[in-house]
């Protein structure tokens, strides 16, 4: 029982910082909104450049390379 306890002990001290923070975000959700649609904004580039590097080395990438000059210049 007592490590149960110490165990406890330990989490509570551990979670405490990360909850007080987490508090604080909840006063300014529209802050908390601004973030993760920057955090989005972020992974989606990362993702479209990743999956570019894919197609390439995979040789799909087919418009990448094409230009294509509608008025015959």
């Amino acid at each position: 029982m007592k490590l149960k306890h110490r165990l406890n002990d330990v989490m509570q001290d551990y979670l405490r910082p990360i909850r007080e923070r987490r508090e604080e975000f909840a006063k300014d959700k529209a802050e908390v909104y601004r973030m993760l649609k920057a955090g989005s904004e972020k992974a989606e580039r990362v993702a479209a450049a990743t999956l570019d590097e894919v197609k390439d080395a995979m040789g799909i990438n087919y418009f990448k390379k094409i230009k294509i000059n509608f008025f015959g210049g």
